[in-house]
C-alpha cells in the first residue's frame, strides 16, 4: 500500500506539472497574439498570479478538454507502473503467504535478459536491411574475384592462423600413428596404417577461382599459399558476411512474445543460464505462426535446424533465407525424390557410430523394448556388415545399398542348399583386428548354425523399406555434411509425415547424428562453432527420443547453440523421457513458453511452478440500526496461485505465458508473424510474396561433399590398384621361383642320372677286375714255380733233397696262400662293391666338382689293368 501511494503522490506531481505547462501556454497565446512584443512581460504576470493564470486559461476550449485526457493518462501511468501484470487480484506487499509476483516492465527489459524494447517496425526494417548486406556480401566477393579490391588481412590471419593449427594436428597424428605402427609386427604394419589412415581427419581450404571450385590439403600446404587462397574461400566469405551482419548482434536469438507493445527477444548473450526455450503450445495455439515462422526469418546471423510437419515454412521462407545469404538444404521425408540426400553411414567413423546406426535401424521394424534373440542379431549382424561396407567396399556402395547387395548374396546361396560358411570366410578372410572381423566374430557367429539363414531372412526384412529407388537414391551418398551448418550460415528444413511412423528411427538418427556432429566441429574449434546455430523443432515429439537429449540441452550453450523444443503437452516428453527426463529437459531450458495448456496435468505443473502469492481480500459489511446504516471495510491477505490452473487453460487466444530462471514470469501476447512482417504492401507471408513450391526447389550436391566423395573413389581405386599390382608381383615371384625350382629340378635329374651311370659302369667293371687279378696271381704263381725248377735243377744232392721237402711245404703253403687270395680277391670285390652303394645313396649330395670326380674315376677304371 505504501509504494503504491508514492506512485500516486509521484504520478499526481507529474501530472500537476503537465497540466501547469498547458494552462501557461493556452493563457499566454491570446496576450501574445495582440501584443508580441511583451510576451515575455505577461507570461511573467502569469507566473506570479497562478489563480489569473488558471482562469484565464480555463476560458479556452481545448484546454478544458485536454484536462479529461490529463485524467487518462494518469490512470494510464498508474496501472502501467505497478508490477507486472497482477491480473484481477491484488498483490500484497506483504509476502507472508507466498512471495510469487508479475515481473516488471524494467526486469523484462533488462538487457542482461532481453534484448531492449524495440518497435514493431524494426523487424521488417532489419528484414530489408538483410537483403541490402547480402548484395553487399556478395559485391565484395566479386570484387575479390576480379582482384579489385583488397581482402580484410585482419580476417585472413585468422583463418591461417587455424588452418596452420590444423596442419599441426594432422601432421602430429600422422605420426603418431607410424610410430604405433612400428611397434607392431611387420605383417600388421600395413593394414593398421591404411585403418588409421582411413579415420584421420583431413583437412582442405576450399575455394573458388575463375568460377571454378577446388580445395588444397592443409597438410602440406606453405603460409604463402594459403593467404593466396584464403581470399577466394567460403570461410573467408563467412568470417567476412559475420562482420558485416553483426549490427543485429544486439536483438538476435529467440523471438518470445510481445510485452508492452515490443517484441521480447532473449538475445544470444542473455544471462538466463542459456538458451534453450521450451515451447508448450496445444493445437490451435499459433505455434508455427508465432514461433516457427517469426524466429526463422528473424535470425540473420547463426545456423538454423528447422522441423517442418507440413512443410509449408520451407515454401514460405526458403527464398527468403536465400535472400539474406543462407545456403538452404532440404530433407524431405515424404517426398525422398524432392530432397537432398542423406546417407548415413557417411557418419560411421568408429565401432560405437556403427551400433547406433545399426540399432536405429533394426527398431525402425521391430519393437525395441522386445530385444529377444532375432532382435540382438539382427543388430549383430547389422553391426559387422556396417563395418565391413564402410571400410572395405566401393565408395558409392558404402551405403545401406550396398548392405542389402551383401546380405542378397548370401541369402540366395543359403536358399540354394549351399555352404552357410560363405558369410564366415567373407568375415575371416579379412585382417585379424579389422573392427568388421571382431564385430562378426563376437556377435552372429556366435549364433547357432540353425538359425543363422532365419537371422539373414530377418534383417532382410527389416531393411525391405530401404529397397524402393526413391530411398536408394535418397541413401546413396549426402549432399551435404551435417557439420556444416556449424561451419557456415545454413538452413535445413525437415519435411515428415506426423501420421507415418515408417521413417521414425530414421528421422531420430538424422537428428542424433546432426547434434553428434555439431559437437564434433565444435570441438575442432576450440568447443565453440564457427557461426552460432538455432534448432526449432516443431513437434518435437515426433522426432523420438533423442539420444542423451537432456546433456545436449545442459552443455550445448559453450558451443553457441540454442534449442527450442515445441511440444503440444508434457505428457508427450514423459512418454518419451520419462518423469525425471521430462524433469531434467526442463531444468536446462532457461525459458517456457506457453501458448496454451489444454491439458490440466500441464497446467497443473505450470501453476505449480509459478508458486504462491500473497493477495489482499477485500470484505464488505452493512449494519443498520437506530442511527442508520453503517458500512465497514476489511483488508486481509489470504494464499493463492499465481495463476491457478484453470486460467493457465483458459488463456485467451493471444495471451502468453512466460516463465524464466532468473525473472518473475510474466503475460504478454503471442509474436505474429503476420503483424511484424508487414509493409504498405501487406503481409509477405499471406501474399506468398516469397513463395516457392518444395517441387522448384533446386536440388544439388555441395563441393564440398561431392569432392570428398571423388577423392574416397580415387583413394579406393588407387588401393585396389596397389593391392593388384602387389599381387601381380606375388603371382610373378611364385612363378618365377617355380620355374627357377623347375630348372634345379632338372639339373638335380641330369645329376643323378650321370652318377648312376658311372655307378653302372663301375659295377660292370667289377668281374672283369676279379678276373684280372685272378689271372694276374696264376701267372705269378706260374712264374714262380718256373724259377724255382730251375734254380732246383742247380742245387747240389744234399740240397736238391732239402729244397724238395722246402717245395712240399711251399706247396702246401701255396695253396694255403691260394685259397687266401681267392677269399682276398672275393673281399676286394665286396669292398668295392659296398663303396659303389655307398656313393649311389650319396649321389644327391654330389656338386659338379665331386662329378668330376666320379668322371675321372670311371676313365681310371676303363683303362685299369693288371700291370697297373
Amino acid at each position: 500500500m505504501a509504494r503504491h501511494f508514492v506512485v500516486i503522490l509521484l504520478i499526481g506531481f507529474l501530472l500537476l506539472l503537465v497540466d501547469s505547462c498547458l494552462a501557461v501556454i493556452f493563457a499566454l497565446v491570446p496576450t501574445t497574439i495582440h501584443d508580441p512584443q511583451n510576451w515575455l512581460t505577461h507570461l511573467t504576470e502569469l507566473i506570479q498570479d497562478p489563480i489569473n493564470l488558471v482562469q484565464i486559461a480555463w476560458q479556452q476550449m481545448p484546454f478544458k478538454v485536454l484536462q479529461g485526457g490529463v485524467f487518462l493518462l494518469g490512470i494510464y501511468i498508474f496501472f502501467k507502473a505497478r508490477s507486472g501484470n497482477d491480473g484481477e487480484f491484488k498483490i500484497s506487499d506483504k509476502k507472508t503467504m507466498g512471495s510469487a509476483k508479475w515481473a516488471t516492465v524494467s526486469e523484462i527489459f533488462n538487457i542482461r535478459y532481453f534484448s531492449k524494447k524495440m518497435k514493431k517496425k524494426i523487424f521488417m526494417d532489419d528484414l530489408n536491411r538483410s537483403f541490402a548486406l547480402k548484395k553487399e556480401v556478395d559485391e565484395h566477393k566479386e570484387l575479390i574475384q576480379q582482384g579489385k579490391v583488397k581482402p580484410d588481412m585482419n580476417i585472413v590471419k585468422k583463418i591461417k592462423e587455424r588452418a596452420l593449427e590444423f596442419q599441426q594436428t594432422e601432421n602430429f597424428l600422422t605420426n603418431r600413428i607410424q610410430e604405433e605402427a612400428n611397434e607392431l609386427p611387420h605383417e600388421e604394419r600395413k593394414d593398421f596404417i591404411e585403418r588409421q589412415f582411413g579415420q584421420l581427419a583431413k583437412r582442405y581450404l576450399y575455394y573458388e577461382k575463375n568460377g571454378e571450385i577446388n580445395r588444397i590439403a592443409l597438410r602440406n600446404v606453405d603460409e604463402k599459399t594459403l593467404e593466396e587462397y584464403i581470399p577466394l574461400s567460403p570461410d573467408y566469405l563467412r568470417e567476412y558476411s559475420s562482420m558485416v551482419f553483426e549490427e543485429f548482434t544486439d536483438r538476435m536469438g529467440n523471438v518470445i512474445a510481445h510485452f508492452h507493445d515490443s517484441p521480447v527477444i532473449q538475445h544470444r548473450n542473455s544471462k538466463l543460464g542459456n538458451t534453450n526455450s521450451f515451447i508448450i503450445g496445444a493445437s490451435g495455439s499459433y505455434k508455427t505462426q508465432s514461433i516457427v515462422y517469426t524466429n526463422v526469418i528473424h535470425e540473420t546471423q547463426a545456423s538454423i535446424f528447422c522441423s517442418d510437419p507440413k512443410g509449408e515454412v520451407f515454401e514460405n521462407t526458403s527464398v527468403i533465407k536465400e535472400k539474406q545469404g543462407y545456403e538452404v538444404k532440404v530433407i524431405n521425408f515424404i517426398d525422398m525424390l524432392i530432397s537432398n540426400c542423406y546417407n548415413p553411414l557417411d557418419y560411421v567413423r568408429k565401432e560405437a557410430d556403427a551400433t547406433i546406426v545399426a540399432n536405429k535401424m533394426v527398431e525402425s521394424k521391430n519393437n525395441p523394448e522386445k530385444k529377444d534373440i532375432w532382435y540382438n542379431s539382427q543388430v549383430a549382424l547389422l553391426r559387422a556388415l556396417i563395418l565391413y561396407v564402410v571400410n572395405d567396399l566401393h565408395p558409392l556402395k558404402r551405403n545401406v545399398e550396398g548392405i542389402i547387395d551383401v546380405l542378397r548374396q548370401f541369402e540366395s546361396k543359403i536358399l540354394e542348399g549351399e555352404d552357410e560358411a560363405e558369410l564366415d570366410r567373407l568375415f575371416l578372410n579379412l585382417p585379424y583386428e579389422h573392427p568388421a572381423r571382431i564385430a562378426y566374430e563376437m556377435g552372429y557367429k556366435k549364433s547357432e548354425d540353425k538359425v543363422r539363414s532365419g537371422i539373414i531372412i530377418s534383417l532382410l526384412t527389416t531393411l525391405a523399406d530401404f529397397t524402393s529407388e526413391a530411398v536408394r537414391r535418397f541413401t546413396r551418398r549426402s549432399d551435404f555434411f551435417l557439420g556444416d551448418l556449424g561451419r557456415k550460415k545454413m538452413i535445413l528444413y525437415l519435411i515428415i509425415d506426423p501420421l507415418d511412423s515408417t521413417w521414425d528411427s530414421l528421422i531420430n538418427l538424422f537428428v542424433s547424428q546432426l547434434h553428434s556432429e555439431l559437437y564434433r566441429v565444435g570441438d575442432e574449434n576450440g568447443s565453440k562453432l564457427y557461426v552460432p546455430f538455432k534448432e526449432i523443432l516443431d513437434e518435437a515429439a515426433n522426432l523420438g527420443k533423442l539420444p542423451n537429449y537432456n546433456r545436449f540441452l545442459s552443455t550445448c550453450r559453450g558451443y553457441g547453440i540454442s534449442s527450442m523444443p515445441i511440444i503440444q503437452d508434457l505428457s508427450q516428453f514423459e512418454d518419451l523421457y520419462g518423469k525425471n527426463g521430462l524433469r531434467s529437459i526442463l531444468g536446462v531450458c532457461s525459458t517456457k513458453v506457453i501458448l496454451k495448456a489444454s491439458e490440466l496435468e500441464t497446467a497443473e505443473y505450470i501453476s505449480r511452478t509459478l508458486g504462491d502469492t500473497t493477495v489482499e481480500n477485500e470484505s464488505r459489511s452493512t449494519n443498520s440500526g437506530g442511527h442508520g446504516t453503517t458500512s465497514s471495510v476489511s483488508v486481509q491477505n489470504v494464499k493463492r496461485r499465481l495463476i491457478d490452473p484453470n486460467e493457465i487453460k483458459g488463456l485467451a487466444e493471444n495471451e502468453v505465458l512466460v516463465i524464466t530462471d532468473n525473472t518473475a514470469p510474466f503475460k504478454g501476447t503471442k509474436a505474429f508473424q503476420f503483424e511484424l512482417y508487414k509493409d504498405g504492401a501487406g503481409e509477405i507471408i499471406k501474399d506468398k510474396r516469397y513463395f516457392r513450391k518444395r517441387e522448384l526447389f533446386p536440388i544439388k550436391q555441395d563441393f564440398e561433399s561431392k569432392a570428398t566423395l571423388e577423392a574416397k573413389i580415387r583413394e579406393f581405386e588407387e588401393l585396389q590398384a596397389k593391392r593388384e599390382a602387389d599381387l601381380q608381383h606375388e603371382d610373378e615371384q611364385v612363378l618365377e621361383e617355380s620355374k627357377q625350382q623347375e630348372i634345379e629340378t632338372e639339373e638335380k635329374v641330369t645329376k643323378e642320372q650321370q652318377q648312376l651311370a658311372v655307378v653302372e659302369k663301375a659295377r660292370a667293371l667289377i668281374p672283369k677286375m676279379a678276373k684280372e687279378v685272378e689271372k694276374a696271381e696264376k701267372k705269378k704263381v706260374s712264374d714262380i714255380e718256373i724259377s724255382e725248377e730251375k734254380e732246383m735243377k742247380q742245387l747240389p744232392p744234399e740240397k736238391k733233397k732239402q729244397a724238395e721237402i722246402k717245395e712240399i711245404q711251399a706247396s702246401i703253403g701255396n695253396k694255403l696262400d691260394d685259397i687266401l687270395k681267392k677269399a682276398a680277391v672275393g673281399e676286394t670285390a665286396a669292398t668295392f662293391n659296398t663303396e659303389v652303394v655307398k656313393k649311389d645313396t650319396e649321389a644327391e649330395e654330389y656338386d659338379d666338382e665331386e662329378l668330376e670326380d666320379i668322371t675321372e674315376f670311371e676313365a681310371e677304371m676303363n683303362a685299369f689293368t693288371f700291370e697297373d
